[in-house]
């Protein structure tokens, strides 16, 4: 802890120093760009020297914001806009947008910067000239208003851009920017909607007029503007929907969708418009309808999705699954509808895949359900998916699932545990309640719990101890899971040597092989059970003859009785079984 505090102190102290610096540097600039007179650096604009004139420019865009000074390196600053060197055209038009409506002198210069735009990537010339635009006011309403007609789109759209930051002006430039969504080029319609979507009143109003607009491209434009706008337009939501209820172009459904889902509206009429175009197979289409189904309560929306998935088109339910899981916990009314259709399903297809993701994703709510289900199935029912998804739940359902020990319904455990045993070093935690499982009064339960045991990631010396008694149980299908499991861990099977060697000589044949696995898996730490090992390689059984093949290459130095042993074999014609 104190390690921690002296850190904490040491790391607050380094940033308040370096905080004091980046001030102290900042006052320093101020404090000589005020010695400096505006005269002499209106003088080094014009030096030959990029860094002289760099610094100058630095200068009064610091002074700009508190000194009326600075209006008289107005015409200065205009012509450093064309300045070869970078820096010093940006803090040029910097200085020039701290003025506003004092740099008014620059506007023509500002609006013929507008003249180059990339698409993708917006040029910062064309980006600071609207910005400064902007800033001047009111004094640049005019010369903007006649920048829309310009031939070239750029500039029509970069005074398009700068009337987003002049609100006070929006009765004059709300119904330029509502033409200007009618401009032939998709630049120009785009940034005219975002600035309608920014300004005050007018322009919202003037919006919900053009909905009803005869152009599609116009009110394609329309709703882009009305979605940006958000909540601020929620009073146009009615108009908007019974507009789009009469759209036949899919893209345009989706804007408008998308354009209410960002308004927040929720109200029955919206739900019942996503619920008729929910099977609509366009892309961009069902991708609208689902992410503002998303966005409405899930008391609404999750009896709707339910309906869905009895739907006999695939693609359908498989959405519907889709959202239910993204819905989470408040669709836990879905969770034995899914099952059902995993049911009815090829439960080991890749449709059945998205079902199962979706139980999962609901959350460890569906355990219980899922356990129910497997209690349910006919006994000897091949269908194993249930217990394969308990799995998937991991950590998180490791206490749902001891809870279904409770029961004490053999058939639920028997899930558990093999959910425990898929689970992996994810099911530690139910270390306590497989223990008990393995001294159930059920042999099939104390087999599945020793394979848990063994796959949760216990140390040796504690599995080994636990796994012991499961050796010298009477039930063989017990032994043989004890058995089995030691093979997942040869530090534990090193500790029982001593009974897998009794075990070499148990009168079934499968536990021979499987004690065989399992001295195998200890590698030479089994050397002094060499020849207890190839006194099977007689064994009457193959399969058990090809194991104790196998353990002693494991093993190594296989001794001469063993040698003579698989000679003899070789020669009684057991060729296949030496390969």
């Amino acid at each position: 802890m104190k390690k921690i505090t002296i850190f904490a102190f040491v790391k607050n102290s380094f940033l308040t120093v370096l905080i004091l610096k980046l001030v102290c540097l900042t006052s320093f600039q101020l404090v000589l760009a005020q010695e400096k007179n505006v005269q002499s650096l209106i003088q080094d604009l014009n030096h030959d020297d990029n860094r002289i004139r760099r610094d100058a420019a630095l200068y009064l865009s610091q002074l700009a914001a508190t000194s009326s000074d600075v209006i008289e390196a107005v015409p200065a600053l205009i012509k450093a806009l064309g300045d070869s060197e970078q820096q010093v055209w940006f803090h040029s038009i910097t200085a020039l947008s701290k003025l506003g409506p004092d740099a008014s002198p620059a506007i023509p210069e500002l609006i013929n910067d507008l003249r180059e735009m990339r698409r993708r990537n917006v040029n910062a010339k064309w980006y600071r000239s609207a910005y400064a635009l902007g800033q001047i006011g009111e004094a640049a309403v005019e010369p903007i208003l006649e920048a829309c007609d310009h031939s070239r789109p750029s500039v029509r759209a970069g005074a398009a851009k700068a009337m987003e930051w002049i609100p006070e002006a929006s009765a004059q430039l709300a119904p330029v920017l509502i033409k200007l969504l009618e401009d032939e080029d998709e630049a120009v319609r785009e940034i005219a909607a975002e600035s309608l979507s920014l300004l005050p009143e007018p322009a919202l109003k003037l919006l919900q007029e053009t909905i009803h607009h005869e152009s599609a491209a116009t009110r394609k434009m329309t709703y882009i503007a009305l979605g940006k706008a958000g909540l601020r337009a929620k009073r146009t939501s009615q108009s908007l929907l019974q507009r789009i209820e009469k759209e036949a172009d899919p893209e345009l459904l989706a804007i408008g969708i998308d354009a209410l889902a960002k308004m927040e509206v929720k109200d029955r009429a919206f739900f019942t418009f996503l619920s008729n175009h929910f099977e609509h197979e366009e892309t961009q289409l069902q991708q609208s309808v689902a992410n503002a189904m998303l966005s409405l309560p899930p008391a609404e929306i999750v009896p709707m999705l339910i309906s869905f998935l009895e739907s006999k088109n695939e693609s359908v339910q498989i959405r519907a699954a889709n959202l239910l899981g993204h819905i989470g916990s408040p669709a836990v009314p879905a969770l034995k509808p899914l099952i059902n259709v995993v049911e009815n399903s090829n439960a080991r297809n890749s449709p059945a895949d998205a079902f199962k993701r979706a139980l999962v994703s609901i959350g460890p709510m569906g355990i219980p359900v899922l356990l129910e289900y497997i209690a349910l199935v006919e006994s000897g029912s091949d269908s194993l998916w249930p217990v394969d998804l308990l799995a998937e739940y991991g950590m998180v359902g490791v206490s749902n699932l001891e809870k279904a020990i409770e029961v004490n319904n053999p058939r639920q455990i028997l899930a558990v545990m093999e959910a425990f045993a898929a689970m992996g070093t994810a099911a530690i935690d139910a270390e306590e309640s497989i223990v008990r499982m393995a001294q159930h009064a059920s042999p099939s339960i104390r087999a599945a719990a020793a394979q848990s045991l063994a796959s949760i990631g216990i140390k040796p010396a504690e599995l080994s101890s636990l796994i012991e008694p499961l050796l010298n149980d009477k039930n063989l299908t017990v032994r043989q899971s004890a058995v089995a499991s030691l093979r997942k861990s040869p530090e534990a099977a090193a500790e029982q040597l001593g009974k897998l060697n009794d075990l070499l000589n148990d009168p079934n044949p499968g536990m021979r092989e499987n004690a065989l696995l399992a001295i195998a898996s200890t590698g030479n730490q089994a050397s002094d059970l060499v020849e207890e090992v190839a006194m099977l390689l007689a064994d009457s059984t193959p399969a058990v003859q090809m194991a104790a093949i196998d353990t002693l290459g494991f093993i190594g130095d296989a001794p001469d009785l063993a040698l003579r042993q698989m000679d003899w074999l070789a020669r009684s014609g057991n060729e296949t079984v030496l390969l």
